[in-house]
C-alpha cells in the first residue's frame, strides 16, 4: 500500500498600486534552503496571474513558503531592451514579496499542512525604478554558460547569458545589493 500525502494550495490576487488587477505577472513560490553554501530562496513553483488578477499555486508539500510577484511582461515583450542613447533608469513594477514588501529578508512565510489550501493572499505590486546592469566577461574564449545576478542576502539568481564577444546584460534589476557571478555550463 503506498500511501499518497494530500498537497496544498495558495492562491490570490495580484494587483498594482491603486487596487486593480494585473494580468500575466509571473507569482513565485519559494522554501528557504542552502546552495552554494548561501541560504536562499529556492524556487518550488511559479503561476501567472490570470485577466482578473488571480493566480493558483498548487502542488505544495506540506512545509513554510514565500511568494513574491514579478512583472516579467516587458521582458518578455522587449520592452525591457535597451533604447539607444539613453543609460537612465526605466520605471516599472519592482519584485515585490508577500506580504508587499520589496526586501526578501521581510517577506511573511506562509505555512502549509498537508492538504491545506490557503486563500486571499493580496500581493500589490510597488512600482519604482528599474535598472540594467551590463558587463563583459573577460577571457570567456570558449565560455559556455552565463551569469547570475543574485541578490546578497536572500533572493532569486536572475540569469544573463554571455554573448560571444563576452558581454552580457541584466535587465529590470529592482535596488538593491548584489553578488554577480558566472554560472558555467557544459563539460
Amino acid at each position: 500500500v503506498l500511501t499518497l500525502t494530500p498537497q496544498g494550495i495558495i492562491s490570490g490576487k495580484v494587483e498594482d498600486e491603486d487596487g486593480d488587477p494585473l494580468a500575466g505577472v509571473e507569482v513565485v513560490v519559494y522554501r528557504m534552503g542552502y546552495q552554494g553554501g548561501q541560504r536562499q530562496f529556492l524556487r518550488s513553483g511559479n503561476t501567472n496571474s490570470s485577466a482578473d488578477g488571480s493566480f493558483m499555486a498548487g502542488l505544495l508539500a506540506p512545509g513554510r513558503y514565500y511568494l513574491s510577484a514579478s512583472d516579467n511582461r516587458s521582458v518578455t515583450m522587449g520592452a525591457g531592451a535597451e533604447r539607444p542613447g539613453t543609460k537612465a533608469p526605466q520605471n516599472g513594477y519592482l519584485t515585490t514579496y508577500y506580504p508587499n514588501v520589496l526586501d526578501p529578508s521581510s517577506a511573511t512565510p506562509i505555512d502549509i499542512g498537508t492538504g491545506t489550501e490557503v486563500h486571499g493572499i493580496e500581493l500589490r505590486l510597488v512600482k519604482g525604478r528599474l535598472f540594467r546592469i551590463r558587463g563583459r566577461l573577460t577571457g570567456s574564449e570558449g565560455f559556455s554558460g552565463g551569469m547570475l545576478l543574485t541578490p546578497t542576502y536572500q533572493g532569486v539568481a536572475q540569469p544573463a547569458p554571455v554573448q560571444r564577444d563576452g558581454w552580457f546584460t541584466f535587465q529590470n534589476v529592482s535596488p538593491g545589493d548584489y553578488t554577480i557571478r558566472s554560472n558555467r555550463g557544459g563539460p
